[in-house]
């Protein structure tokens, strides 16, 4: 089963070298050529081809933008009839791709990726969705990468998107703001400082729920301290005293403090 990946982005650097490691025929990588897909095509060993595709793919994985999937779908019902064309995205439909003459499903990692960086997928879960007809090739092809394969609609993995967004995009913005903070008061350390601190918070997420692993001021309804760190903020970063004001408010509803 002669397999292609299209894009050299932080999805396809995961993703072209698990299907290489997992064994899989993985023939052609299609991106625009340039050091970054050429170092990716050298690390998953495929060769760097350009577009469109002038061979025959049993399976396209498209790892390009959102807004690139209904074109190339379109190219793709024209040049490869009866190939099975995969996306990733966690927020686009699979109707984006659907299109007579295709097979289509989406697998969808719960992860976050970086060009220039492999993770290893087999330790990430897998959000599956396909026609009918390509289910059984969807789910095999998902379970050669890792052992937690879910079943999710398009409107499943959309809330699915969502969440991922507010546990991961939002903790490292606010990481990133917490560093700013320390910055402008010129203390002499950084963000880092604080991950002994996330990853105790993390640890404890293996057997608390994150209402019982909630912790500061706000969950105990300590007003004083709340009142001192807003007047601070205030002073040193005014645009950011609104959102304490409620996220911290939000804990309190939820807690009843």
């Amino acid at each position: 089963m002669s397999l292609a990946v299209v894009g050299a982005g932080g999805l396809a650097w995961s993703l072209a070298p698990a299907l290489r490691q997992a064994g899989l025929d993985l023939a052609a990588l299609y991106a625009p050529a340039g050091p970054n897909a050429e170092a990716l095509a050298a690390v998953a060993q495929v060769p760097l081809c350009s577009w469109p595709p002038c061979q025959p793919h049993a399976v396209i994985w498209l790892a390009t933008p959102d807004d690139t999937l209904p074109a190339l779908a379109d190219e793709l019902a024209h040049s490869h009839a009866g190939s099975l064309v995969l996306h990733s995205s966690g927020a686009t439909p699979l109707t984006a791709i659907q299109r007579a003459g295709l097979r289509t499903g989406v697998i969808y990692p719960l992860a976050s990726f970086a060009r220039g960086q492999s993770l290893d997928l087999a330790r990430y879960p897998l959000f599956i969705e396909a026609e009918a007809a390509a289910q059984p090739e969807v789910e095999a092809l998902a379970q050669s990468l890792s052992g937690a394969v879910h079943a999710f609609d398009s409107g499943q993995r959309l809330v699915l998107h969502v969440g991922a967004v507010w546990a991961n995009n939002f903790s490292n913005l606010m990481l990133d703001v917490a560093g700013e903070l320390m910055q402008r008061a010129g203390l002499p350390v950084d963000a880092r400082v604080y991950l002994p601190l996330m990853r105790g918070m993390i640890d404890k997420l293996e057997t608390l729920s994150p209402a019982e692993a909630q912790t500061g001021p706000a969950r105990r309804g300590d007003r004083t301290t709340i009142t001192r760190h807003r007047e601070l903020l205030r002073t040193l970063a005014a645009e950011l005293e609104p959102i304490y004001e409620a996220l911290s408010a939000e804990i309190a509803r939820r807690h009843g403090t």
